[in-house]
């Protein structure tokens, strides 16, 4: 198995694929090999504003069950959430643009 750039560049015997100047080598021989899995119901709350929502311990703990993509439900949980339409749309824009840039433990928020 090939990874080049974080994606699958090629699968096959080691004799079969170029590894290249590969940095880390790994010897996966009996292994299971599979892609990361996709939550696609969260509800991402913006900073761990309550010990008891826990956030991005949460999110860090789904990586290691092998999540690495998960997809907001559209709620952004935020004390004082507005309710008005244009700050909502607002809230999902500003939601939107920090989850992009915002990468717990590696994984991906949509």
């Amino acid at each position: 198995l090939v990874i080049a750039d974080g994606r699958i560049s090629a699968i096959g015997k080691a004799s079969e694929v170029d590894g290249g100047n590969a940095a880390t080598i790994i010897d996966a021989m009996g292994c299971a090999v599979a892609p990361g899995l996709i939550d696609n119901h969260v509800h991402p709350v913006a900073g761990d504003w309550t010990p008891r929502q826990n956030q991005i311990g949460w999110m860090d703990s789904t990586v290691h069950g092998g999540v690495t993509t998960i997809i907001s439900a559209g709620e952004v949980h935020t004390p004082g959430r507005p309710r008005d339409l244009v700050g909502l749309k607002a809230l999902a824009i500003a939601a939107q643009r920090t989850f992009s840039n915002f990468r717990p433990n590696g994984m991906k928020i949509l």
